[in-house]
């Protein structure tokens, strides 16, 4: 796998059918997981998370916003 899908993602022509959509291994289309769909509580758990990484990086750093 490697670089493989990276960077058929980000040369190819042929990507651009895919705008919005994943890649996979071996630079195969894929869709979202449609157990995830809708997830709001998995959402909210997600964002809160991030928003915590964020917060320790930036403080960490001496980054404020």
């Amino acid at each position: 796998m490697g670089a493989l899908t990276p960077l058929y993602a980000a040369t190819s022509t042929e990507a651009l059918e895919y705008n919005g959509k994943y890649f996979g291994p071996w630079a195969r289309p894929k869709g979202p997981r449609i157990d995830h769909e809708g997830n709001v509580e998995a959402e909210d758990s997600i964002i809160a998370w991030l928003e915590e990484q964020i917060l320790e990086f930036e403080t960490s750093n001496g980054i404020s916003t």
